[in-house]
């Protein structure tokens, strides 16, 4: 295979379960967009919360 695509094996292999708490945070943060937006809320508790969301997770990776 090329060497660009046995990369992205191995990074696939390594990252996977970091991309995983990634794309959750993300969706979490997008949800919690769409609720302000939705609510007219400030934003400043979304963004305590997606702060407490990346502790949380940091918490639970180390």
């Amino acid at each position: 295979p090329e060497p660009q695509l046995l990369s992205d094996v191995l990074l696939k292999k390594v990252f996977f379960p970091f991309n995983q708490t990634v794309d959750l945070l993300f969706s979490k943060l997008r949800l919690v967009v769409k609720k302000t937006i939705i609510n007219s809320e400030p934003p400043s508790p979304a963004l305590f919360e997606l702060v407490r969301l990346g502790r949380s997770q940091n918490i639970l990776s180390n």
